[in-house]
């Protein structure tokens, strides 16, 4: 009997049927084959990432977002996932919409109480006004860890 043979008992035997179960939903969720491929061109990717300097920054704030996603109490981040959803929605639908280069200017606070008779701006700004808020009480609360 080889030595790998002696070692297996009922814990390995347990270990091998956890592993198969990992495998199995792996397989199920896709990622199974997105691993494989990623591990047979690890080193293609690599290199990719190196040599392109817009991937090599995408990776940074990847990184940098990653970082900020540490913080937060996962009730907040479960609670904050349909509020992300929606908004890369619409903003999705947004950019899609708009075609920033033709984009008139707000001429004047005039303009601006004009464009505020809109239903869907003063929603929008709605949206970012609330958005600012708690975005400014998070900064104010960093400020005074810091």
């Amino acid at each position: 009997m080889s030595g790998a043979a002696a070692r297996v008992g009922p814990e390995s035997e347990k270990a091998l049927a956890e592993l198969v179960e990992v495998a199995v939903r792996l397989k199920e969720s896709g990622l199974l084959g997105w691993l494989k491929a990623f591990t047979e061109n690890a080193d293609k990717l690599l290199a990719l990432a190196v040599a392109d300097e817009t991937l090599a920054r995408g990776l940074g704030l990847g990184h940098a977002v990653a970082e900020g996603l540490r913080e937060p109490r996962p009730q907040e981040v479960i609670e904050a996932k349909r509020s992300v959803s929606e908004l890369v929605s619409c903003t999705v639908k947004a950019l899609a919409a708009t075609e920033p280069a033709k984009a008139k200017p707000v001429g004047g606070l005039l303009g601006l109480m004009r464009a505020l008779g809109d239903e869907d701006v003063r929603k929008g700004l709605g949206a970012l006004v609330a958005l600012a808020k708690h975005l400014g009480a998070c900064l104010r609360e960093k400020e005074g860890r810091a």
